[in-house]
């Protein structure tokens, strides 16, 4: 497990680089999704969730 701890400012920007699948269910099945986000609640208050694999808009709340 790797924790880091970064501003919410440039996490979206880093999940994109790193290629972490970011789905509740970790579906994104191309080969260079190597990563999964563990803790969901983690992205609470990052403004660019867009740029994050696997983003979709949800009623759920972080």
């Amino acid at each position: 497990m790797l924790n880091i701890q970064m501003r919410a400012a440039v996490t979206g920007f880093w999940l994109r680089h790193w290629k972490v699948d970011c789905l509740h269910d970790h579906k994104l099945s191309a080969p260079e999704y190597l990563l999964w986000l563990k803790n969901h609640q983690t992205l609470y208050g990052v403004e660019n969730l867009e740029l994050v694999p696997g983003y979709q808009e949800s009623t759920e709340q972080y």
